[in-house]
């Protein structure tokens, strides 16, 4: 066990060769999110990889947290079933590293049934600006925005 000054996990950029990790260690939820949405999840994934800013956070013994990302001012996570192993230090290690990034303002769109995810953006700073139909997914989606004061 990590002592309490010492952080037990490590962001770093993500790349192609994560994505078997994080598929077979996904959450159920994220796994059902992924595949309500999108015909194939590790094509969608990739896609993630490619086309963001991606990082991915690690454990000492390189158990995925999650695959998390910026999509231009989009905030978006794959969250890892590790995470239930560390809920609040993963929390407060994430809530740090967010402080370092150069992002203004940051949004999110995150399905109103995924209550994990949606806790977790509050815990980082997010808050809830509305909730809208989503027609295609029959659903509901929650508008969430984080903004810093310089």
């Amino acid at each position: 066990m990590a002592n309490k000054s010492t952080q037990p996990f490590h962001i770093r950029p993500a790349t192609i060769d994560d994505i078997p990790l994080v598929i077979n260690n996904i959450t159920k939820e994220g796994d059902k999110d992924i595949r309500k949405h999108y015909l194939n999840p590790i094509l969608s994934i990739t896609l993630d990889v490619i086309e963001s800013e991606s990082y991915i956070a690690l454990t000492e013994e390189g158990n995925p947290l999650g695959l998390f990302g910026f999509f231009e001012d989009c905030f978006w996570l794959h969250m890892c079933n590790e995470m239930a192993n560390h809920p609040l230090a993963a929390i407060k290690f994430f809530r740090k590293w967010l402080k370092t990034q150069n992002k203004p303002y940051l949004w999110s769109h995150i399905r109103i049934e995924q209550t994990a995810t949606l806790r977790m953006a509050k815990m980082l700073g997010f808050k809830i600006i509305r909730i809208f139909p989503d027609t295609y997914n029959q659903t509901f989606q929650v508008e969430t925005v984080r903004l810093w004061i310089f």
